[in-house]
C-alpha cells in the first residue's frame, strides 16, 4: 500500500476512535479492537465467538467492534478510552498501560512448528525432544519465521532479534506463516499450538510437527485487556463480575476447545489469576 494511502487510513481510524471515545464519554460504551484474521476453512476468527459472548452478556454497555492492525490495537489499548481486546497475552509492559481481567486463560506456550519433510534437516538442533536455539542458529540451510509485533518470551525473542533477516523472517499476521510453510518458503516458525489448529485444516496439519523450545515457558497467560482510563476500568470491573461465575467462564472459553489439546483445555477451563501484579 502506498505511504499516502497508509497515512489516510491511519487518520481515518484516528477519527473513528475519536468519535467512539466521545460517545463513550456520554454513555457506557466499549470499543472492541480485533486484529484476528479469518481463514478459508472456517467462518470465524480466533476471537469472534468470545467477542459475541462478551457483547451479549454485557447489555449495560453499547458495543462497537473495530477491525485494525495489531499495532493499532495495542496503540488504542494504551492511549484510547473505553477500548478493550480479547485474548491479550499478559506481559509486564502491557500490564503497565492496560487493565486486565482478573481471571486468565492458561494456554500452551510458544512452540516451534516444522514441516515434516524438513524435520531431518532440523534434527541436529533437537536435544531430548526440545529445540536448542543455539544449535538452530547454526543450521543455515533452514528458513524460519515469526510474527512481527507478537510478544515472545526469551529465548525465542533473543533468537529472532539475532537472526532477523538472516535465515529468519517476520510477517505481519500469523496466518501468513502457515501459508509460507505450505508454499515451502519457510521450514519452521514460532507459533502457539492453538495457531496450528486454527490456521490449518486436518490435511495440512498432518504435514507439520510441533516441538518444545528449550528454555521457553510451557504456558502463557491471556485475558481480556482494556484501556486504563475510567471507561476501560469500568468495563473491566463488569467483565470481572461476569467471568467470576464458573458457568459463564465455561461458556466464555468453550469456543477454544477445538483448538486446544484436551489436557490443556482442562487447565484453561479452570481459569486462574496470574502471579503478575495488576497495574491499574
Amino acid at each position: 500500500m502506498p505511504s499516502g494511502s497508509r497515512g489516510l487510513r491511519f487518520r481515518g481510524l484516528a477519527i473513528v476512535f475519536s468519535l467512539l471515545a466521545a460517545q463513550a464519554a456520554r454513555a457506557d460504551s466499549i470499543t472492541w479492537v480485533t486484529s484476528a484474521q479469518p481463514v478459508s476453512h472456517l467462518n470465524e476468527t480466533q476471537d469472534s465467538a468470545q467477542l459475541s459472548f462478551l457483547t451479549a452478556h454485557l447489555p449495560v454497555f453499547t458495543h462497537h467492534i473495530v477491525k485494525v492492525s495489531p499495532a493499532r490495537a495495542y496503540h488504542e489499548l494504551e492511549h484510547g478510552s473505553g477500548v478493550c481486546k480479547v485474548g491479550v497475552l499478559l506481559t509486564p509492559e502491557r500490564q503497565h498501560y492496560a487493565a486486565f481481567s482478573s481471571r486468565h486463560m492458561l494456554l500452551p506456550g510458544y512452540r516451534l512448528v516444522v514441516r515434516k519433510d524438513r524435520a531431518a534437516a532440523l534434527a541436529p538442533a533437537v536435544v531430548k525432544g526440545e529445540v536448542d536455539l543455539d544449535r538452530l542458529g547454526s543450521l543455515t540451510s533452514l528458513a524460519g519465521g515469526y510474527t512481527h509485533q507478537r510478544h515472545y518470551d526469551a529465548p525465542i525473542a533473543d533468537f529472532t532479534r539475532a537472526h532477523d533477516g538472516s535465515g529468519v523472517s517476520s510477517v505481519v499476521a500469523t496466518g501468513l506463516l502457515f501459508n509460507l510453510m505450505q508454499a515451502e518458503r519457510l521450514d519452521y516458525a514460532f507459533v502457539l499450538p492453538m495457531d496450528v489448529f486454527f490456521y490449518t485444516d486436518e490435511a495440512a496439519r498432518q504435514k507439520l510437527i510441533l516441538l518444545q523450545v528449550k528454555g521457553a515457558p510451557p504456558s502463557v497467560d491471556a485475558g481480556v485487556a482494556c484501556s486504563s482510563d475510567p471507561s476501560g476500568q469500568k468495563a473491566i470491573r463488569a467483565i470481572d463480575t461476569l467471568l467470576a461465575n464458573d458457568a459463564r467462564w465455561a461458556e466464555f472459553v468453550e469456543p477454544l476447545r477445538k483448538w486446544v489439546p484436551p489436557e490443556d483445555f482442562a487447565v484453561l477451563l479452570a481459569g486462574h489469576s496470574s502471579d503478575m501484579d495488576r497495574v491499574p
